[in-house]
């Protein structure tokens, strides 16, 4: 019993040091900063082969386009895109190309965001105010419905992809931090924080909003379709 709980910890012992010895050991950075050149180097040369002829490798003519890769999968296929409105049968290729080109569901036209503090030092506490603003575009949808292919599901576009996009939207926050040193480097306070100030609930997730071509398109489907609501949130704090 005492042989295997001696070998039980010394296997222990020799894992822990491998660990350590693998992570937090010191040692030359000279192989790992060659590996990251070499593969930087990789990457470089892989886009400047792009950019050769980059319409080639990724434009809307190029060798092979998003049309000319379904072509492979569902070549001599029909579709049948139920629903209203009906579209009915028709070829798998002109199905899953219809509209396919816009706007992406993560495109943002604009973005702005701005984020500042000012603290004001007082002979016995330091209280900082911290305002941060954001403003974006909506982000963008179209109709659409989904159909299958031989069990597998795909999309098809009634208007452009990205024809329609949310509205913009921003949101402004707020927070107020008072601190004191009691002794040292110790810091003792507390935090107030107010998220939405001006408590703004539009629709801002494309991804939960009615898709479907009817009297309830771009309409919220869930809650969390919508910006959060004004919320606090209040902390007491260490550091050290």
């Amino acid at each position: 019993m005492n042989a295997l709980s001696k070998y039980v910890n010394q296997w222990i012992s020799e894992v822990l040091t491998g660990w350590d010895r693998f992570w937090f050991k010191p040692s030359l950075p000279h192989t790992l900063a060659l590996i990251r050149i070499c593969g930087g180097l990789m990457l470089l040369y892989t886009h400047l082969v792009w950019t050769v002829d980059f319409d080639a490798f990724f434009g809307a003519n190029s060798w092979v386009d998003n049309r000319t890769s379904q072509l492979f999968d569902y070549a001599n296929e029909t579709c049948n895109v139920t629903g209203t409105p009906t579209v009915g049968r028709i070829p798998c290729p002109e199905a899953t190309d219809h509209n396919r080109y816009g706007y992406l569901s993560y495109d943002r036209t604009h973005q702005f965001k701005a984020f500042t503090a000012y603290t004001l030092p007082l002979s016995w506490v330091a209280i900082t105010a911290a305002p941060t603003f954001l403003w974006q575009s909506g982000l963008p949808y179209q109709q659409q419905r989904n159909f299958t292919i031989h069990g597998d599901t795909d999309t098809y576009f009634y208007t452009k992809r990205g024809s329609s996009r949310l509205p913009n939207y921003y949101e402004l926050d707020f927070a107020l931090e008072a601190v004191f040193k009691p002794w040292g480097p110790i810091e003792i306070g507390a935090k107030g924080e107010v998220f939405n100030v001006t408590n703004q609930q539009q629709v801002i997730d494309n991804a939960r909003i009615s898709l479907v071509p009817n009297q309830f398109f771009g309409a919220p489907t869930s809650r969390n379709a919508l910006n959060a609501p004004r919320a606090y949130r209040f902390t007491a704090l260490v550091r050290f």
